[in-house]
């Protein structure tokens, strides 16, 4: 990079499905009450008890939602031939630390906070792992991988390929084969000389691998069972992150264990309702079937698109339902990642399995 220029590192062009430094949010669990002595702060206060009786209307909660998809006995039925699984434990440790940091020059002191476990290697990079998920993101220093110039990269299915190759060789992503690629990013870059007023225009400096994971046919969403492997100059991995745990037996779950349809886009109906009470309008326009992958376990939910207008604006909401009556985790509205946005606007035709891996 010369004196003359200034290079201006673009967004990237795609979202990351997962935060990597950050601790997994998962679904919300109830937690136990605690009595707490009681304090006289002054006189008691006299309150109206007809306030104590004005509660939010279940029955008119949700009432500007409009359906024009709902979940039928269809995707019901092929629910009910789905499993519930509880996911193992990560193989990803501080000692996958250690050897990945050997191998990309991360050095410096581990700190173990108890809900994190990080290193940074000044600039060489940083590492950070959350023990209790397994998940692990790290990075070598990027702006030493950004100049003035394009990359020399790999098409984007040799990309693919090299980082699946990354993934199994540092025993990052168990269950492998059930891996797809669900979206090939970029990283860009721009220089501008303030002498000549010239712009370089957007140039690739490396490319973001996306994998999801596919279960019995079905595609997974939820804050886990996410990998991210970003490829640079030569093909060179610098960074990426995963939390990706293997499958325990899967619990076959009968017709009584699920919601029935009603219930299901009730479900979804007070979910917008809630989300959006003040929205003018909503509309659902696409469902689909999801497994879930939080709080340790993989289980069946109903996820679904709607279009919300509130005030001048509309835009595009993601959410999910539990399809079981007794979740092993609640299910909460969530953002969905950018690759099941496209697989809701597919059609029942589309909704098909990869017959491509990345292997292939």
């Amino acid at each position: 990079m010369t004196n003359r220029r200034v290079m201006i590192a673009l967004a990237l062009t795609v979202t990351v499905a997962f935060v990597l430094v950050a601790t997994p949010a998962f679904a919300q669990v109830d937690q136990p009450r605690i009595e707490r002595p009681r304090v006289n702060t002054g006189p008691t206060i006299q309150i109206d008890p007809q306030v104590l009786q004005r509660r939010p209307n279940l029955q008119l909660l949700g009432q500007n939602v409009e359906f024009r998809a709902k979940f039928d006995e269809r995707l019901l039925e092929r629910a009910g031939s789905l499993g519930l699984y509880q996911l193992q434990r990560s193989p990803i440790t501080t000692q996958t630390m250690q050897r990945l940091g050997e191998e990309f020059a991360i050095g410096g002191e581990m700190i173990n906070t108890g809900n994190l476990v990080a290193a940074t290697g000044g600039e060489a990079g940083f590492m950070a792992l959350d023990p209790g998920t397994g998940r692990l993101a790290f990075n070598i220093n990027l702006a030493q991988h950004i100049d003035d110039s394009p990359g020399e990269l790999p098409s984007d299915a040799d990309a693919a390929k090299l980082a699946m190759e990354f993934l199994r060789e540092h025993e990052l992503m168990p269950d492998a084969t059930q891996a797809v690629v669900a979206h090939v990013g970029r990283i860009r870059s721009a220089s501008f000389d303030p002498q000549t007023g010239r712009e370089s225009g957007a140039m690739d400096q490396a490319l973001v691998v996306h994998f999801a994971r596919q279960v019995d046919d079905i595609r997974v969403v939820g804050p886990g069972s996410k990998a991210v492997v970003q490829i640079g100059d030569g093909g060179d991995v610098i960074g990426g992150g995963v939390e990706w745990r293997a499958l325990g037996r899967a619990q076959k779950l009968s017709a009584e264990a699920l919601h029935d349809v009603n219930n299901i886009n009730m479900a979804i109906r007070r979910q917008l309702g809630s989300e959006f009470n003040m929205a003018k309008g909503i509309v659902v326009d696409r469902v689909g079937l999801f497994y879930h992958d939080a709080g340790g376990y993989l289980q069946p939910v109903a996820g679904f698109q709607a279009q919300v207008t509130s005030g001048e604006f509309r835009y595009s909401y993601f959410g999910q339902v539990a399809l079981m009556q007794q979740p092993p985790v609640q299910v909460g509205p969530e953002q969905i990642s950018p690759e099941v946005r496209e697989m809701l606007q597919m059609g029942p035709e589309e909704l098909k399995p990869q017959t491509e891996g990345p292997n292939d």
